[in-house]
């Protein structure tokens, strides 16, 4: 008679995935299990017979030991093979002893989670990965299975609902008669039986081994169905902080400055992360009291770069994708208008990095505080407060003093005061502060509008105005568009395109100049600066002629030396040969080993004999490079200044296409070497002070050119 052998369903499973078995077959069975599980030991089986037990088959990753049974995660590759296996253990009516219910609940429902963070914690105590799940496994006995009601499903089966109480079985008598015994219910068995029933998940067995434990008729729940944790959206984060801070910024400074606040705007750097893409997180699985795997919703995603704008590129870092600025600038975040529970909310819809910052109300105390010298600004609105920057932008009107690196541009008006400019003299009541002055150190300076009682100053570049009264301009180059009146403008080309009234005009090279005329008796003053460097040249030839007679004096005595104490005067007759000879012996003297002895054989025969006098004339000789060095230094000094003078003098000239009034025009003659702009400003101020007194000064000389008080005028140097 063939005997049929049962086959568990959970053998072709781990035949494929678990090559580590005992018979090839990825089962082990009773003859051939010694340390990978085993038939039970006879202490455990408690009248069973061993030969129930050993029909048991075991897989790979279940593990026997003296403890009991464990699973090794490393072995198990699936969680529905150690599904397969429970149902297997529980369908042949066994049960485990002890039975580690939240162990085995783990490794089922959080199978990839507990079986990383577990092997990869036992990797590092350097221990097997081995998670004990029951010190047993019994029959289960057909007498006590009719002890274990069906549980009570809830309608919406999230639950499920139990009744206990005093628990009878039937035993024979003494009489051989059939009596009912009271017994207790068993914690392992109950599990085994609700498993049989369905009931795979979320038993509460702290509740049903207190409802054991007491005894008593009672309805508790005994299982609850997990529900699924959501996941995270994937969302975009600052990675830097864009927090205007409007505290008062600490200086080592004994008084406090109101207006510098810690961080009035953001100014972030070339290549620097601005936001980061946290990426979405999925969430965690539900489950049914029967085991029944119930997905969360998928978290939603966004492409970050739908997020790109101007100035902005996406870099991933470290596996983060993140904004990362292409320039140095300002960040600016685009947002648009969604409806969102019926109400219109904001939502960012771009990242930008603008190379200059634009304050949209104007630069104020209240907008801004100070800002940063370093950066481009953009006002769109009127400046009222001290601003520096690199390049400055304002579309409305200046009320303040602007310091600028490179450009200003107003578009509207600028506004200073009677302490504006420092040729004017005058002061505010109650001490006012200076506003209105507009420096630039390396740019141009516009103004589209009108200048009243201001100071512009672009020493290096170009300032162009509409028009301009009561103010000062000093500048390499100055258009004024507009009518000119009661200014003082000190530059290098001047062009006015229309009228000047009541202004003095200092230029280094030529003035350009519509019509000037007068109102209230106000008369123009131009004045072209050049530099008369004859007293400078007449002592520097002083100076030469006076080193030149030094310069003879060494020579005659260097020459009278070589005479008394050498035969050379027979040989070289001339006086400069033998200054020239002189000169090669003592380099020779200094550096004999460079002297090349075959090429100068004559000079080193020379040299070998006039060595002692050379010692003593060396001295003599050193002092006579040096005054033939000062005497070439010197002049080098003349020819320069002759240049500059003649130079200077050809590119002065001076047009004015309509004179209606009386017009000084004369030339300053500036006594010593320095160019118009080069002068300090206390140097234009007494420049300033010398033109409105029409005297002479130490610093230099005033040349009155003759005008006509009506028509044309157009003198150049001849």
């Amino acid at each position: 008679m063939i005997q049929a052998v049962f086959v568990p369903s959970w053998l072709g499973e781990i035949k494929n995935k678990n090559p580590l078995s005992g018979n090839g077959s990825g089962v082990t069975t009773s003859h051939t299990r010694t340390q990978v599980g085993g038939v039970l030991l006879d202490k455990e089986l408690q009248g069973n017979s061993s030969s129930e037990v050993s029909d048991l088959r075991f897989p790979s990753f279940v593990v026997q030991n003296e403890s009991g049974f464990s699973i090794n995660l490393e072995f198990l590759f699936d969680r529905e093979v150690l599904l397969q296996f429970l149902n297997y253990i529980f369908d042949e009516k066994y049960y485990f002893s002890d039975m580690n219910y939240i162990g085995i609940m783990k490794i089922l429902y959080d199978f990839e989670k507990t079986k990383t963070d577990f092997c990869q914690n036992m990797k590092k105590l350097g221990k097997t990965p081995e998670i004990k799940i029951a010190s047993g496994i019994k029959k289960f006995d057909e007498k006590r299975i009719p002890l274990y009601r069906k549980p009570i499903i809830a309608k919406n089966g999230q639950s499920a609902e139990y009744f206990f109480g005093p628990a009878y079985i039937e035993e024979i008598g003494e009489n051989g008669k059939m009596k009912e015994v009271q017994t207790k219910i068993d914690m392992d068995e109950f599990i085994a039986a609700m498993w049989s029933q369905g009931i795979r998940f979320g038993l509460e067995i702290r509740d049903i081994k207190q409802a054991i434990h007491e005894d008593k008729q009672v309805r508790i729940i005994i299982a609850r169905e997990k529900n699924p944790i959501a996941g995270k959206d994937a969302v975009l984060e600052p990675a830097i902080s864009f927090d205007i801070k409007l505290g008062i910024k600490e200086t080592n400074r004994a008084k406090v400055d109101m207006l510098v606040y810690e961080q009035s705007y953001v100014h972030i750097e070339k290549d620097i992360p601005l936001y980061k893409k946290i990426p979405r997180e999925q969430g965690s699985l539900g489950w049914t009291i029967h085991g029944e795997q119930i997905d969360p919703e998928t978290p939603k995603d966004f492409s970050i770069d739908s997020y790109v704008g101007i100035g902005v590129r996406v870099e991933t870092r470290n596996g983060i994708d993140y904004l990362v600025s292409i320039y140095s600038g300002f960040p600016r975040m685009e947002e648009v208008e969604i409806i969102r529970w019926k109400q219109k909310v904001s939502q960012l819809s771009k990242i930008h990095v603008d190379e200059q910052k634009t304050f949209e109300k104007g630069i104020n105390v209240r907008e801004s505080g100070k800002v940063n010298k370093d950066n481009d600004f953009k006002s769109g609105g009127d400046i009222l407060l001290d601003t520096s920057g690199k390049n400055i932008f304002a579309d409305q009107n200046v009320e303040a003093n602007i310091y600028a690196s490179e450009n200003i541009s107003v578009k509207g008006n600028v506004i200073g005061n009677a302490n504006s400019s420092p040729f004017s003299g005058k002061y505010e009541k109650f001490g006012a502060l200076p506003k209105g002055q507009i420096i630039s150190d390396e740019g141009n300076i516009t103004v589209k509008g009108h200048v009243y009682s201001a100071y512009l100053e672009a020493r290096k570049g170009t300032v162009t105005v509409a028009n301009i009264a009561n103010s000062s301009i000093i500048a390499d180059s100055v258009e004024i568009v507009g009518d000119m009146s009661n200014c003082i403008i000190i530059a290098n080309k001047i062009v006015s395109k229309k009228k000047i009234i009541g202004c003095s005009v200092i230029s280094g090279k030529s003035i350009n100049i519509a019509e000037s005329t007068e109102k209230g008796n106000f008369e123009n003053v131009f004045s072209l600066f050049s530099r008369d460097l004859s007293f400078f040249i007449e002592e520097k030839r002083k100076a030469l002629e006076d080193i030149g007679k030094k310069l003879n004096e060494k020579e005659d005595k260097i020459d009278e030396d070589m005479l008394r104490f050498s035969k050379i005067a027979t040989i070289l007759s001339d006086k400069k040969r033998r200054v020239w000879v002189t000169k090669v012996l003592i380099e020779m003297l200094a550096n004999p080993k460079t002297i090349d002895e075959e090429k100068y054989k004559n000079y080193v025969a020379l040299f070998t004999g006039l060595k002692p006098v050379l010692n003593r004339i060396t001295i003599d000789w050193r002092r006579y490079k040096n005054y033939k060095e000062n005497k070439e230094k010197i002049e080098k000094e003349i020819a320069t200044a002759v240049m500059i003078m003649e130079s200077t003098h050809q590119e002065l000239s001076i047009e004015i296409k309509n004179i209606q009034w009386i017009t000084h025009i004369q030339r300053i003659k500036f006594l010593e070497n320095k160019e118009l702009l080069s002068l300090t400003m206390e140097e234009m101020i007494d420049i300033s002070k010398l033109l409105a007194v029409r005297n002479n000064s130490v610093i230099c000389t005033l040349e009155k050119i003759p005008a006509p008080t009506v028509g044309q005028f157009h003198w150049k140097v001849v």
